[in-house]
This record gives C-alpha cells, structure tokens and sequence, in this order.
C-alpha cells in the first residue's frame, strides 16, 4: 500500500494482491483512509474485499484512536474499533 499524503490530516492508501492457495487464486483488493482530528485523535476506516473462485468475502474495520498527552514519550494509546464482514460459501 502506497499512502497519498496531500494533507498533514488525512492519509489514503489502497492495495491490491493476488495469492496463489494450490490450485486456487485468491484476488485481494484494499483501501484505508486515516483522519487526523488534532494531534491525539484520529479516525481509521479500511474495507478489502478477497475473492477466490466463486467465493466473495468482505470486510471493513473503523477505529477511533486517541494518544496520551504526553505522546511520543509515552507510548500510550486507546482504541475503540468496530469490525464487521459478510461472506456467503
């Protein structure tokens, strides 16, 4: 992945891939968009789809992240996220 940083407050990245599992080819297709909201909060939302065969699966993650005050001296962060997926087999 290869972030584009035309703004100090919000970095996007996307990426594919292509995996070969035996005889099977998985195709994989990410993107991920980070928000800077100040100088101790920001906001990540990623989503990536595989597909393999006739199979499709789906996937997206948001998380908030907030850094201690004294950041980067001290290394401390808390993280509320949220993942969710959707696949039929």
């Amino acid at each position: 992945m290869k972030p584009n940083s035309n703004s100090k407050l919000n970095k996007t990245s996307a990426g594919m891939s292509i995996n070969l599992l035996g005889k099977n080819v998985a195709t994989v297709l990410k993107t991920e968009d980070q928000i800077s909201a100040g100088k101790r909060l920001s906001l990540v939302g990623r989503a990536s789809a595989v597909k393999s065969e006739d199979d499709t699966a789906y996937g997206a993650n948001f998380a908030v992240c907030l850094k201690s005050r004294d950041f980067p001296l001290k290394q401390d962060h808390s993280i509320l996220g949220l993942s969710l997926m959707k696949w039929k087999g």
